[in-house]
């Protein structure tokens, strides 16, 4: 069961850095001294230990500290959450507002791990992560969510937060994801370039979110002159083995039925990963049994959307036209059983468009 979660930080009032780039550079001795002085003065947390959780790579993981009232209890580690950015109420540059999200996030352990990406050389302490999420679900927001935690909109209704953990329902959450989402698209017509790819990011991040978590991925507006939008988040690995998952059981109640020994059923991409097609099957032929090859290409979004296919998949299936197929699976929506179309590795090839999204570099003799 997914668990969304409050956490209160400072905000990273730096006004170097723009708002996309909060949270993502190690602080000066003398920056870090503000962040003491308002914690002497009754505002905040004791430090600035959270100024390195938005630092997003390209793929993979995001590190983040949780204030030590904000850690679960252990019972809970195991489950998977989404954590909210908060800033304090008495904060004097950004008070009262929720700044960003990491999502499809999981525990390290209660007492944290060493941060070994940064280290503040004037502190007496070491810097700890508690926690992990996938890049393409974790984001800042372009436009912060203003909240007041009397009225219940975002947050469950308290007469005072006051201190410690604080637990979201889905509906708040929902409404945080919707509103950051609805404030980012409105933004982007009025941003330079630099601006608009950090925003088209955003709101892909949003999109995906609210997928995994509330039913179904939310629009993204089509490119505009001027603002290029990037393209949607790379497809959920997780999703990606359930929907073959689903394929393989498929494929053996088909060997079942037909007479093939299972053994001719192999879950390739299990053992592996980057294999040209996921699962070896076979069919009936002439009387004959022969290989079948089975790409599975899965999403929460509906079918025919957010397919990614390597160029090598490609030519695989060119080269084996009439011994292979691409199978779509879509667990789009509140549907119990997702939707899967099969194609013919010829059909596919035929039917969709491919938009190169990478290139390899290679020197020039």
């Amino acid at each position: 069961m997914t668990k969304f979660v409050a956490i209160k930080v400072h905000y990273d009032h730096r006004k170097q850095l723009p708002t996309h780039l909060k949270y993502s550079v190690p602080p000066t001795a003398e920056e870090y001294k503000t962040y003491l002085d308002l914690f002497a003065n009754g505002v905040g947390g004791d430090g600035f230990h959270e100024c390195m959780n938005f630092t997003i790579p390209d793929h993979g993981y995001v590190p983040f500290y949780l204030p030590p009232t904000c850690i679960p209890k252990e019972s809970a580690f195991d489950e998977e959450y989404v954590f909210f950015t908060f800033t304090y109420k008495g904060d004097h540059e950004l008070p009262a507002s929720i700044v960003g999200v990491h999502a499809n996030a999981s525990l390290l352990g209660s007492e944290g791990l060493n941060r070994t990406d940064v280290t503040l050389d004037f502190l007496e302490v070491n810097l700890l992560y508690h926690a992990i999420a996938k890049s393409d679900f974790v984001t800042l927001f372009t436009v912060p969510v203003t909240y007041d935690y009397k009225i219940g909109t975002h947050s469950p209704t308290y007469k005072s937060w006051g201190y410690g953990l604080r637990y979201l329902e889905e509906q708040h959450a929902r409404k945080i994801i919707v509103d950051a989402y609805d404030a980012a698209r409105k933004m982007l017509g009025q941003q330079g370039d630099t601006e608009a790819l950090v925003t088209a990011r955003e709101l892909g991040v949003l999109s995906a979110i609210h997928g995994r978590y509330f039913g179904s991925a939310l629009e993204l507006p089509r490119e505009t002159p001027g603002n290029p939008l990037t393209n949607p988040p790379e497809p959920d690995p997780e999703v990606g083995k359930l929907g073959e998952h689903v394929i393989y059981e498929r494929e053996l109640a088909y060997a079942s039925e037909h007479g093939i020994p299972s053994h001719n059923i192999e879950w390739i991409s299990q053992a592996a990963p980057t294999s040209v097609y996921d699962i070896r099957s076979a069919r009936i032929q002439n009387g004959e049994v022969v290989p079948h090859y089975i790409e599975v290409k899965s999403s929460r979004m509906a079918l025919g959307e957010n397919i990614v296919i390597s160029k090598r998949q490609i030519d695989f299936l060119s080269s084996h036209a009439h011994s292979a197929s691409v199978v779509l699976v879509s667990f789009h929506l509140d549907e119990l059983e997702p939707q899967v179309v099969d194609y013919a590795a010829n059909d596919f090839v035929e039917r969709f468009e491919f938009t190169p999204l990478k290139y390899r570099v290679v020197l020039r003799e």
